[in-house]
């Protein structure tokens, strides 16, 4: 049994810090349609996860970003058309809707989440690097650019080594130093264009654990080890459900516009069970069932970090034609083009003060031709990890994990 940390769709890093200045809070308001897009994000949110969990054959923990993933490929999608944009807008879960309310979306939330208080910290941040002398469409990068607040730079590619520089410092300057290399030079031999992502979040408790009464305590990992772990204690109000599943607590962040949800299996219970419940309707119910009580809380600390190339999971999900030679990119370049790769790259730290969170997603373009009674809460084994933003429950963060000492 694998553990997974997915940052989900859209929910839950909204901070303070914008760019150079620090701007006083906004409030988050989403029309109804916008609402309706959340819920369809939150469901690929759970997808992916489940996806990418079952396909894990390795590792105990699996970290994945939706929200930073789905940023990533509507701006791809800006340049597509035909069954190639169909496909990416069902398995994104916007079949109905317009590309232009799809950026109008994203552009709210890239506005409003860095913003929504003044404690927490979220940066978003997108860039694409085109070619220097290849035929891209400047309507392309112009919808991009006013959408998704896209740095738009030309680089060669030919020089490999210095392109991959450019793209691992990028990634480093927007992750707080978390993600320092997401490429390879050989990750971009033939690319004409690779854009990306970049998602950081720093949170503080409303209530801080006291380092004086972090002890060593007994985990057992998913593959049935015991092991000996560094268990944060906190005695205090919390929200918190028995599912029947798996019971949940609910943690905020200060100010109460973001919060970290934890899910234990029941006791014969696993990861897996409770993934193969949960979709959007089913996660919204079980955010509608908490409630508040006293609770005795016991979780590990952890440093937890996770890469994946995301190709094959999104080919299973039924995005196939954007990968394949015929792709259809029309709108991208007057060149036959293919979405050749996507790959994320994600870390969430967890202690006492609170949660530091990073991911980067990119993709690389080729030529075609190429109640007040008390609760206990004690996180011993195996346990899934949600980090949302609590006003209209957009997903940030998912985690399913195994073996908190594992890196």
């Amino acid at each position: 049994m694998k553990n997974l940390i997915s940052y989900a769709c859209v929910a839950l890093l909204l901070c303070s810090c914008t760019g150079n200045g620090v701007t006083k809070p906004v409030s988050l308001e989403l029309a109804p349609q916008q609402v309706r897009l959340t819920t369809t994000c939150n469901d690929f949110s759970w997808s992916l996860l489940r996806e990418v969990y079952n396909n894990e054959q390795e590792s105990e923990n699996v970290i994945v970003s939706p929200l930073s993933a789905s940023m990533l490929l509507a701006m791809v999608m800006n340049g597509a058309d035909g069954n190639t944009l169909v496909q990416m807008k069902q398995t994104l879960g916007f079949a109905d809707d317009d590309i232009n309310e799809i950026n109008e979306y994203y552009k709210k939330l890239i506005e409003a989440l860095p913003a929504l208080d003044k404690t927490n910290i979220v940066k978003i941040a997108n860039s694409i690097w085109a070619q220097e002398g290849y035929p891209f469409y400047d309507d392309f990068k112009q919808v991009n650019k006013d959408y998704f607040s896209a740095q738009i730079q030309n680089l060669d590619f030919g020089d490999a080594s210095g392109a991959a520089r450019t793209i691992n410092k990028w990634a480093s300057d927007n992750t707080n130093k978390l993600i320092k290399e997401v490429v390879d030079p050989n990750d971009l031999n033939g690319v004409r264009m690779l854009l990306a992502n970049a998602l950081y979040f720093k949170g503080v408790w409303a209530n801080k654990f006291n380092k004086d009464n972090t002890a060593t305590k007994e985990f057992t990992t998913s593959r049935g080890q015991k092991l000996t772990v560094e268990r944060m204690q906190l005695t205090e109000e919390f929200s918190f459900a028995d599912l029947g599943y798996a019971t949940m607590l609910e943690m905020k962040y200060k100010e109460g516009k973001y919060c970290m949800d934890v899910l234990l299996p029941e006791a014969n219970g696993t990861v897996e069970s409770v993934l193969e419940q949960l979709n959007a309707d089913q996660w919204k119910t079980a955010v509608a069932s908490l409630m508040n009580y006293k609770v005795e809380v016991g979780l590990p600390k952890f440093k937890l970090g996770y890469n994946t190339d995301l190709t094959e999971v999104l080919k299973a999900m039924g995005i196939t034609d954007a990968f394949a030679f015929d792709a259809d990119f029309s709108k991208m370049s007057p060149n036959s083009l293919y979405l050749s790769q996507v790959k994320q790259y994600c870390q969430v730290n967890v202690d006492e003060e609170g949660t530091e969170a990073a991911a980067v997603t990119w993709g690389s373009m080729k030529e075609a031709a190429a109640p007040s009674e008390s609760r206990q809460f004690i996180v011993d084994r195996p346990f899934l990890l949600v980090i949302r933003e609590k006003q209209y429950g957009t997903i940030l963060f998912l985690a399913a994990v195994g073996n908190v000492l594992a890196s």
